[in-house]
């Protein structure tokens, strides 16, 4: 309810992090975000928000994730085929095709603009996952994802 003055942001374990924040942005009763710039930097840190509020002086700690490993491309026992198709009215489309060597749990096809389709578990074999019209998916990128031997994969990426 009061204004908010001498705001800083220190690492929690670092004396050299001290960042100033413009406390005139900070509003009363308007909650605030703060965005670290460089994210990377502070990936794992834990920062401590300080400022002064009616004379008396307060903290807010947060942790700043880091950011989570990839799991890299081909990883996954399948391969991701695409084949160009014909569709009705001559409109050319395509078929995306897994061809899995191994079987693979909770298996993913990522759609780029809509939601993800699921096909759950999966032996090795060959298998039709969807016909759609190139001019929908022009330039966007497929891929599937699931899980081998306990490990969760990704398939070599198809771009339409």
């Amino acid at each position: 309810t009061e204004a908010i003055a001498d705001a800083r942001v220190k690492d929690f374990f670092d004396e050299g992090v001290d960042l100033e924040v413009d406390a005139s942005q900070i509003k009363p009763n308007v909650r605030t975000t703060l965005i670290v710039k460089r994210e990377a930097d502070y990936a794992g840190r834990r920062l401590v928000f300080v400022a002064s509020v009616g004379g008396e002086q307060g903290s807010l700690t947060a942790s700043v994730d880091e950011e989570p490993v990839a799991t890299p491309a081909g990883s996954l026992p399948c391969a991701l085929v695409k084949e160009d198709v014909t569709l009705q009215g001559d409109k050319p489309g395509f078929k995306l095709l897994a061809d899995c060597s191994a079987e693979v749990a909770d298996l993913v096809l990522e759609i780029p603009g809509f939601a993800d389709k699921r096909y759950g578990t999966v032996r090795a074999g060959r298998y039709a996952l969807t016909t759609q019209a190139a001019e929908t998916f022009a330039g966007k990128r497929f891929v599937l994802r699931g899980e081998h031997d306990g490990q969760e994969g990704v398939s070599n990426p198809v771009e339409v």
